[in-house]
């Protein structure tokens, strides 16, 4: 199985980190508010195979890869800024990795006071 969640959520966790030392990782959803800002939820969401690149040696050549990133804040001023600087922190490790961003905005939060911002990145990777 072609499968990179480990190595990419490493290194994403790593980066973050290292820019951001009192970051919140987790590589699960966040279900309710995180226990610590800023937070980041980290997850792979899809790895299908491409059934078009198929063979008879091997039916796993080929597979998508599907990540969804969700970064929260609850600063009193920046809340909105921390959240794009975060984002843009995986955006750069996950195009490092070859990945698409393919979806980013702003996500309607139920607690008002916390900022929350959504990202989605998708790669084909073969072996």
């Amino acid at each position: 199985m072609i499968d990179k969640e480990n190595e990419i959520y490493q290194a994403v966790s790593k980066k973050l980190r290292e820019v951001f030392p009192k970051i919140y990782v987790v590589g699960t959803e966040i279900v309710s508010a995180p226990s610590r800002f800023p937070a980041v939820s980290f997850v792979q969401t899809n790895n299908a195979v491409e059934n078009k690149y198929s063979t008879f040696k091997s039916l796993e050549n080929v597979v998508k890869e599907e990540y969804k990133a969700e970064v929260y804040s609850n600063l009193v001023k920046g809340k909105e800024a921390q959240t794009k600087e975060i984002t843009a922190v995986i955006s750069d490790v996950m195009c490092e990795f070859g990945y698409e961003r393919t979806f980013c905005e702003p996500i309607p939060n139920a607690d008002a006071t916390i900022s929350r911002r959504m990202s989605r990145y998708s790669n084909k990777n073969v072996i």
